[in-house]
């Protein structure tokens, strides 16, 4: 059902968080970022960012990448509309030993 993909995209989305929360860095190029989810208008629903230094990038991307191919399935299957905004890429630094986005307007 639509209430159980939901749940474990979800799930899916929680599980990436948790694995990649502490974006610790040493310098400005430990710091990454990768596109999470698919809204149907392109581009991901928002960015997030990780360090190479605390996490395997090749298990991060893989498991990104199952959740996006999961959430375009959902799309389809479901006829689902997003909004058609389209996040900035972030701009990327080591601030105080945590990777951030120094590129956005408060």
């Amino acid at each position: 059902t639509e209430i159980d993909d939901v749940g474990r995209l979800h799930a899916m989305e929680q599980s990436i968080l948790n694995y990649a929360r502490q974006p610790d860095c040493g310098v400005e190029g430990d710091c990454r970022f990768i596109g999470m989810g698919v809204n149907p208008c392109g581009g991901p629903y928002y960015y997030l960012i990780y360090s190479t230094s605390a996490v395997d990038s090749v298990e991060l991307v893989g498991m990104v990448e199952e959740y996006n191919e999961f959430n375009d399935e959902l799309n389809a299957r479901y006829g689902w509309a997003g909004p058609c905004v389209v996040p900035n890429p972030p701009v990327l630094d080591c601030v105080e030993g945590t990777c951030v986005d120094v590129g956005y307007d408060h």
